[in-house]
């Protein structure tokens, strides 16, 4: 019995070694984008990027075009470098350009709200790359919505998730989505904890 347990703790630790050797050959997480605007002259609420590829981290300012508020999400390739990322509302690519079919994410009236400043959503959207594919990408994502009067007591609720894929080899890198809100559950969700597991193959989620 002494020496099955030993065995069974021997391939765990045998396992976690791989799947850790799996993850630290991809940077898709070595650039985080955060802040709010651009403003020009409050760095408060400056955009800002967070790179990881140095030690200590660089911090610097982000000149995008695309507004975050609390919903936030991008992802870079296995090399680190940045492919396209979201506030809740829409999807810009590397270019800081508005990716082809990229805009209308959560089509919800509630959204409207919140077009030009981003998307109040807290873990409201997350990117997965679609395992053996090197440009395929989805979104997983989930919108809040108006309930109707004394249903719900809260102001807004979640009844829909979606998701969403994205293309980064097509037009020349910038990236295009060529499917955009596809219902994934219909149902009263919690707010936001969208999050993902790799599974112990170090391929898939």
């Amino acid at each position: 019995m002494k020496r099955t347990i030993w065995g069974m703790i021997f391939l765990c630790f045998l396992i976690k070694g791989y799947a850790q050797e799996v993850f630290q050959q991809e940077k898709r997480d070595y650039i985080w984008l955060i802040g709010y605007g651009s403003f020009s002259n409050d760095a408060r609420f400056d955009n800002m990027r967070m790179d990881f590829h140095e030690n200590p981290v660089v911090i610097s300012r982000d000149p995008r075009h695309l507004w975050f508020d609390i919903t936030n999400a991008n992802i870079s390739d296995a090399d680190g470098n940045l492919l396209f990322y979201t506030n809740g509302i829409a999807i810009h690519n590397h270019l800081n350009e508005l990716m082809e079919n990229g805009d209308g994410l959560n089509p919800d009236p509630y959204t409207q709200w919140w077009v030009h400043g981003g998307y109040i959503h807290y873990q409201g959207v997350l990117i997965l790359p679609l395992p053996g594919s090197t440009s395929l990408y989805y979104l997983l994502h989930s919108e809040r919505s108006i309930p109707p009067p004394n249903v719900f007591e809260n102001n807004t609720v979640v009844f829909n998730s979606y998701k969403t894929l994205v293309d980064m080899e097509q037009n020349a890198g910038a990236g295009k989505v060529l499917e955009k809100n596809v219902p994934l559950i219909t149902d009263t969700l919690d707010f936001g904890k969208i999050v993902g597991t790799r599974h112990a193959n170090g391929r898939d989620w």
